[in-house]
């Protein structure tokens, strides 16, 4: 399932965390975060949250803010879901 809070999708403002947490609280689906992701550090954050399956980055990669290698790289070093970034 993705997850898109439409309040940050595209804003580069940050992943809406708590709304992100409420939702793998009461799934147990595979959950994937979009928007508001503007740094690694924001990658890095995701990739900590326990359940979370993946993240997608747009503008960050478009605009520059966000290295896909990077980005990659971390989330996968973070993240239980590994392989699936």
């Amino acid at each position: 399932m993705i997850f898109t809070d439409i309040a940050t999708d595209g804003m580069l403002s940050g992943p809406n965390f708590a709304a992100l947490e409420k939702v793998l609280a009461i799934t147990r689906c595979e959950v994937i975060s979009s928007g508001g992701v503007a740094t690694i550090e924001h990658v890095r954050q995701l990739a900590a949250i326990p359940g979370l399956h993946g993240a997608i980055i747009g503008k960050a990669l478009f605009d520059g803010t966000v290295d896909l290698a990077e980005a990659v790289a971390v989330a996968n070093a973070g993240s239980d879901a590994k392989g699936a970034v």
